[in-house]
């Protein structure tokens, strides 16, 4: 058998962690003491750890469970970016009243701080063509910071999310989308 994977230029990845000497049988009936089940791979894999369950854990079958752990770089061929789990957003464009609100909060906040005279002053103090200083440049980012903060205190005044309640169904959905519009 590991002649014939070897002609294909697969190796046994369980044999690069453990001795094939004394390794089990894999099955309580084998009396030739040929290792039947095992993981075979191409050369550029390689794997993190593996090993046989003792038959005992699942008797089912009568051979024991070869398991193995690869790595994501050796499976996909890079480290996956983390997923990311998206917010439930409470600013919605297809919303006139909510859209409304939006406005109407972000314009108190811009007010309330002079977001807008204070970025006129900015906007006077620069020269075209030439770079900003150092103060000129805090000065933006603090301003952009103000702006965002706003926009997100805006959005959170939008709207309520009743999250969490009741599981979601079509049947109360439906109505309820047309109730809303």
């Amino acid at each position: 058998m590991s002649l014939f994977f070897s002609q294909l230029g697969l190796h046994n990845l369980i044999f690069e962690h453990h001795s094939p000497i004394g390794a089990p049988t894999t099955l309580a009936q084998n009396e030739q003491r040929k290792i039947l089940d095992s993981f075979w791979g191409t050369t550029n894999i390689s794997v993190a750890r593996c090993g046989y369950c003792h038959p005992k854990v699942f008797p089912l079958g009568g051979h024991p469970v070869v398991w193995m752990d690869l790595t994501y770089s050796f499976v996909l061929g890079h480290y996956p970016p983390v997923p990311h789990t998206f917010q439930a957003r409470r600013f919605r464009l297809d919303r006139p009243k909510t859209v409304k609100s939006y406005q109407d909060w972000h314009r108190l906040t811009v007010q309330d701080c002079a977001l807008l005279a204070c970025q006129f002053n900015l906007e006077r103090s620069l020269l075209p063509g030439v770079s900003l200083s150092e103060a000129q440049l805090l000065e933006a980012e603090s301003l952009d910071d103000l702006r965002t903060k706003s926009m997100l205190k805006a959005e959170m005044k939008c709207w309520h999310l009743f999250t969490g309640g009741v599981c979601f169904s079509l049947k109360v959905a439906e109505p309820l989308v047309v109730l809303i519009f």
